[in-house]
């Protein structure tokens, strides 16, 4: 998962010292992109594997995925603290591949991160073979 890039856009109230852990644990190379600098340039997200939008607000979460899915077409993983079913269904028709309800547990993150790198990772060798 060394060779893996992957990109948090992620607002002022997301906890950056648990993404360097998961970082490090994996080690990703993940760079920390603030929103507004999505939605001025949302064509920056096709240099990267994997797309992480982390953010209290789900309605600006929703926003970012349906604007990131116009000009990328990997993995989108939306990471908010709204848990009703129209939310998740909201997310998932804005483009996202997967929804992680906040408070997280760190191992559940992990897990989920660890899962969307290892097919990331198959795909590409299956497609230069």
């Amino acid at each position: 998962m060394k060779n893996l890039q992957v990109l948090i856009v992620r607002d002022e109230r997301s906890n950056v010292t648990d993404w360097e852990a998961i970082q490090n644990q994996l080690e990703l190379q993940i760079n920390h992109k603030p929103i507004q600098e999505l939605l001025i340039s949302p064509a920056v997200a096709s240099d990267y594997d994997l797309v992480i939008i982390d953010t209290e607000d789900h309605e600006s979460a929703v926003a970012l995925c349906s604007v990131a899915r116009m000009h990328y077409s990997g993995a989108i993983l939306l990471y908010t603290n709204s848990y009703s079913e129209s939310d998740l269904i909201a997310g998932y028709n804005a483009g996202a591949d997967d929804y992680l309800v906040k408070p997280r547990r760190s191992q559940v993150l992990q897990e989920k991160i660890t899962k969307w790198c290892k097919r990331i990772a198959h795909v590409r060798t299956v497609s230069y073979t």
